[in-house]
């Protein structure tokens, strides 16, 4: 079955819907506010301050300035990629389930990642995108016949691939190796695909540890199997299958069998990468393990709707008709219009530190500039009517462009003497990140820059403090 023209199209209208009646679109967090000011302020190779995750999504969306609108470009594109990475999974390894059955998929998929894990697919994260140009690559490779584009094409997929997320090898191999069972007789070219796909990780691993990266590894943990709830759907599945190898006569137990076992290398998978120092460091994060669990589901689904399929005594239309295909589509638009008219209602940003802000924001609707915690500094953006000339003083500051060393005069121009703005969390802290600033610039040694508090509050047992900016002469 190849993937026809309308196909692509249906799916392009799926995530916008998805991530605005899910709610997903005002959960987001720092994390999406600076991969949209990494997109509309100053692109990087890489995200602001690390050398681990490639920005290749804020590159595509820098068309779009509005801050607003570049966050939902990018959590659109990260859905998008991640239905494609289902819609090739079904394409590749079960090519006879045609396009009810994708579409089928496609929504059990989105509803284990709204209700198990949400957000993992539509925020900056950079699972669903990887995972959709790595499938892309792959299936290149399998219906190619001969050197040529395809090859050339699915060589500079996997790098791109491998420079949004390293890892993406790893966390495909599920993938991988069912490829490899249902395409033997094309196992060479499988086994390069793989191998250039790793190799390319590697290279930018190294680079990543070269540049300081936090590496090496520890003694594995269990702390990840903690969070049952994301093992929901994976256990629910595997449970499903291994009854229908047990009772099912029709089942074809050989390639089910197998099917099975490879979805079972999930469970060693996270408690293998629980040895990473980076994901340690992180706090064993849910976040670093579901993409097991969800390549296993995906894999899972693709099984089961064969087996029901091979199951009909009275085949059903295995196709869309075209005025099926027209209303499906119709409808879509249709959801798109009105679901994009309340995509920008409200600030899009996570409830807990949306109400913290706008209380921030009423106090001094103008600051000059923010200082401290992460998760309330960065957002603050979404409030400012001048985005651009706000300055963050928070982790990742380094990468604005009104930060960089040929900026200075004028980040002279809007660090002027009793400038004021907001302290989020203890001065201290604050504090910590405007001598980091003044040292990186190289202007500590010619004025002191120091914070000085006219006003403190509390909200939520947070601490804010109004500050203002005292700048004096260094004494010789």
């Amino acid at each position: 079955m190849k993937l026809k023209s309308y196909y692509l199209l249906i799916i392009a209208l799926i995530p916008l819907p998805f991530l605005v009646l899910t709610k997903t679109q005002q959960t987001n967090t720092a994390d999406e506010v600076v991969a949209g000011l990494i997109s509309t302020e100053h692109w990087t190779p890489f995200y602001w301050s690390q050398f681990r995750l490639g920005s290749l999504i804020p590159f595509i969306a820098s068309p779009f300035n509005d801050l607003d609108e570049n966050i939902l470009i990018q959590n659109w594109i990260h859905l998008f990629l991640f239905i494609i990475f289902i819609v090739l999974v079904q394409l590749l390894l079960k090519p006879e389930l045609k396009s009810r059955y994708i579409l089928i998929s496609v929504v059990i998929m989105l509803i284990f990642t709204a209700y198990f894990w949400p957000r993992i697919y539509t925020s900056a994260l950079p699972y669903g995108d990887s995972f959709g140009i790595s499938a892309m690559a792959m299936y290149l490779y399998t219906k190619s016949n001969r050197l040529g584009l395809n090859r050339v094409t699915a060589l500079v997929l996997l790098i791109l691939a491998n420079w949004i997320n390293p890892l993406v090898t790893f966390h495909l191999l599920m993938f991988y190796l069912s490829i490899f069972f249902r395409f033997k007789h094309l196992s060479k070219r499988i086994l390069t695909n793989v191998f250039i796909s790793g190799v390319s990780g590697v290279i930018f691993l190294l680079y990543g540890r070269m540049q300081g990266e936090i590496s090496g590894i520890s003694l594995p943990s269990i702390i990840p199997f903690k969070d049952s709830k994301i093992f929901i759907p994976l256990i629910i599945l595997q449970i499903l299958i291994l009854i229908l190898i047990i009772l099912a006569p029709t089942f074809k137990q050989h390639d089910r069998i197998i099917t099975f076992s490879l979805t079972m290398i999930a469970w060693p998978s996270i408690y293998i990468l629980s040895i990473l120092n980076h994901v340690k460091e992180s706090g064993y994060a849910a976040r670093y393990f579901i993409p097991f669990i969800s390549v296993a589901c995906i894999i899972l689904i693709v099984t089961l709707l064969e087996w029901y399929r091979t199951q009909q005594r009275v085949q059903m239309p295995m196709t869309f008709s075209v005025a099926g295909s027209q209303a499906l589509i119709f409808l879509l638009i249709l959801a798109n219009v009105f679901t994009y008219q309340g995509a920008f209602r409200d600030v899009p940003l996570n409830k807990t530190w949306a109400d913290s802000l706008t209380t921030a924001f009423e106090v001094m609707p103008k600051p000059n500039f923010v200082s401290g915690d992460y998760w309330h500094a960065w957002p603050s953006k979404l409030y400012s009517n001048e985005p651009d000339s706000l300055v963050v003083l928070s982790d990742r500051m380094n990468g604005q462009k009104l930060l960089q060393k040929e900026n200075k005069t004028q980040l002279f121009n809007s660090f002027q003497n009793k400038s004021t703005g907001i302290c989020f969390g203890k001065l201290a802290h604050c504090q910590k990140y405007l001598d980091d600033l003044t040292s990186r610039m190289e202007i500590s040694y010619e004025k002191s820059y120091k914070f000085i508090p006219f006003s403190t509050f509390y909200k939520d047992n947070f601490e804010y403090n109004l500050v203002s900016l005292k700048i004096e002469d260094t004494p010789e």
